[in-house]
């Protein structure tokens, strides 16, 4: 199974508890992870309540950035002298 499979299986029986999910990662756990909750708040609305990454590279072209409806629920920590973000 691919890593958004795994994960998938993880937290749909969550949300269909009920519950919201928080997504953090820290750098390419941060760019998966944004891309997670885009794939799970498309295929079930309102079910991410943030995402928090630290050092996270940037992701997505202009498409993406327009069609990521997280934006306000999005917080990137980065630090100005990582070579990474």
């Amino acid at each position: 199974l691919s890593v958004i499979e795994r994960l998938e299986a993880t937290v749909v029986p969550l949300i269909l508890q009920g519950k919201r999910i928080s997504v953090t990662g820290h750098s390419s756990g941060g760019a998966i992870g944004s891309v997670f909750a885009d794939y799970i708040d498309k295929k079930y609305p309102k079910s991410i309540k943030r995402v928090v990454t630290f050092g996270q590279p940037a992701i997505g072209d202009w498409t993406f950035k327009r069609r990521y409806r997280l934006a306000h629920k999005t917080y990137r920590i980065c630090c100005d002298i990582d070579i990474v973000t």
